[in-house]
């Protein structure tokens, strides 16, 4: 769990959708977390959907946005965007606005159960946040039993499946800035709150 600023400054930060997240329709209660559960604990600075969108994912953004990670991996995640051979599954990048929005949503996605393992692995998540709720068997919205092998990383091996974890969160602002380009350009969207039920409803 970090520990917040206090400085009561407002900055963005960048989150998705992943393919698994829209496929499961796990859109609502994502957005859930980020409304309802931030306003629970900072009503008075809850946080705000600024932009978002839904596209799909190219080659070109996979390579990108994963610049850092090896050939092998690299094939993994063409794979679980659909990349391997053009464009991609849908995803839903967005700007979440907030004071420590980063720290915030990060925490609100993963909550590591033990930090000497990575915090992608699905299964290294407590209860409480997005991926502890929504990536196990034992979820109540859990929807296909038979994709819960690529929420786990042991099991996504031996079965050579991808491995799934619903959603991205920007680890610090110097990353969500880069994110929030690469995703939007220079100008974001604005959203209103009634234009996000919409969109759940499209």
């Amino acid at each position: 769990m970090h520990q917040y600023s206090g400085q009561n400054r407002e900055e963005d930060t960048f989150l998705m959708l992943k393919p698994d997240c829209l496929e499961r329709g796990l859109e609502n209660e994502v957005l859930t977390y980020i409304r309802d559960y931030s306003e629970e604990l900072y009503p008075d600075e809850p946080l705000r959907i600024r932009a978002m969108q839904k596209t799909r994912m190219t080659p070109e953004l996979v390579e990108d946005h994963y610049a850092n990670v090896d050939e092998e991996i690299l094939d993994e995640l063409h794979e679980y965007f659909g990349t391997t051979n053009g464009d991609g599954y849908e995803i839903v990048p967005m700007v979440v606005t907030g004071v420590d929005a980063v720290d915030r949503v990060r925490d609100m996605v993963v909550e590591p159960i033990d930090d000497s393992k990575p915090t992608f692995l699905p299964e290294n998540s407590v209860p409480g946040t997005i991926r502890g709720d929504l990536v196990t068997e034992h979820s109540p919205v859990y929807a296909d039993p038979e994709t819960w092998p690529h929420y786990y990383q042991e099991i996504a091996a031996q079965e050579d499946v991808p491995l799934y974890n619903l959603v991205h969160a920007a680890e610090a602002a110097d990353d969500a800035q880069k994110e929030i380009e690469r995703f939007f350009g220079s100008t974001t969207r604005t959203v209103t709150e009634e234009s996000v039920k919409d969109y759940l409803e499209q």
